[in-house]
């Protein structure tokens, strides 16, 4: 997408921008699939798990038909766009955001802070203790008050991260298109060696500009 492209959709965000055509929330870990839609990954398990008896699922926004990849949901690349666009949504309207941490701990605390690398919302405390590690030393952590004017809409978007399930404090930014998956670097080295791998937002802009040009 161009900078100006981009830049519109940040001047229009609003909740029909980033809400999952099939659950009808907010997106969590949207997904791309071929005919450009999007929905949240664990929507995407869902409809696979009503169409298990056949090869193809049928997308929730504009019904195409989509065949299923041999490795499962897996087959589908994150959509990075719409994943930075709901980190920006969030930032400017957080006001009940519960922090990320303390919500896996089983605590009910909201967040008054956000990580600008891996996107986290986070608590006073679990704030302070996100830059202690080896892995997150660098990590920029902001106020949500600052984040809300939306100042820094782009900045939030150019330094959101996807971060790996396999390798903790890794980020997913290339796709293997043998295996058809988003990996990380650590990913590559090690279980992808020999394999051709893409940058995912390049790869992810190619299979825009095909579709634009059927």
């Amino acid at each position: 997408m161009s900078s100006m492209a981009e830049k519109q959709a940040l001047a229009n965000l609003g909740p029909e921008s980033i809400t999952c055509p099939e659950c009808k929330s907010i997106f969590k870990e949207p997904t791309l699939l071929p005919c450009l839609q999007s929905v949240c990954r664990h929507c995407l398990s869902h409809i696979y798990a009503q169409h298990s008896s056949v090869g193809v699922i049928k997308c929730p926004q504009c019904e195409e038909t989509i065949d299923k990849p041999e490795n499962g949901i897996d087959g589908f690349p994150p959509n990075y766009f719409r994943n930075s666009l709901v980190s920006v949504y969030l930032a400017k309207t957080a006001n009940h955001i519960r922090c990320r941490i303390c919500e896996l701990q089983g605590r009910d605390t909201f967040a008054t802070l956000k990580c600008m690398n891996c996107g986290g919302f986070l608590c006073e405390d679990c704030g302070k203790a996100h830059t202690l590690t080896r892995m997150t030393i660098k990590r920029e952590i902001q106020p949500l008050s600052e984040l809300s004017g939306g100042k820094r809409d782009q900045e939030i978007r150019n330094k959101q991260l996807i971060m790996c399930a396999i390798h903790d404090g890794e980020s997913v930014k290339n796709y293997c298109e043998n295996c058809n998956v988003p990996i990380c670097r650590e990913c590559q080295l090690e279980l992808h060696v020999g394999h051709t791998c893409t940058n995912a937002k390049d790869l992810q802009l190619s299979r825009r500009k095909e579709v634009a040009n059927m």
